[in-house]
């Protein structure tokens, strides 16, 4: 059963541990931060996971603009309609978060590689961002998968 963030990556280190404790104590239950900006809960058969997502910062930029629609990724994870990506702000110069927050965005569409000049192994997702988070989270960027 996987854990699924509702609305948004809670907003401060207080809430988030606030929520995981909430949730350790049960798991069963949705809980909500005081401050209503974040959400935690378990969603049994709901058929879509989540993907935390190192993101370059001007394709990053792009997305939080709503210039970019689309993501292109290798399809190593079994992406499908539905499924919410976490994209965080990465420098791959620095190999560091730049510290601007998560982009919470539904995959809306799913191309896969092998057609359509789409490299094998590849896919490009039709992407909606639902929200930005201006904290970022690295416990769901650094969880085992």
């Amino acid at each position: 059963m996987p854990t699924v963030w509702l609305k948004c990556v809670a907003a401060n280190t207080h809430t988030t541990i606030k929520l995981e404790t909430m949730h350790k104590e049960n798991p069963q239950a949705q809980h909500t931060a005081d401050n209503g900006n974040a959400t935690l809960g378990v969603v049994s058969g709901c058929g879509f996971q989540t993907h935390e997502l190192k993101t370059w910062p001007e394709y990053w930029e792009a997305v939080k603009s709503g210039e970019k629609t689309f993501e292109v990724r290798k399809h190593d994870r079994n992406y499908k309609v539905g499924d919410w990506l976490f994209l965080a702000c990465y420098n791959p110069k620095t190999e560091k978060y730049e510290g601007r927050g998560m982009i919470k965005c539904e995959v809306t569409y799913l191309l896969p590689g092998g057609s359509f000049g789409v490299e094998k192994g590849f896919c490009v997702m039709g992407i909606k961002v639902l929200s930005h988070c201006r904290q970022l989270n690295l416990s769901l960027i650094n969880k085992p998968s």
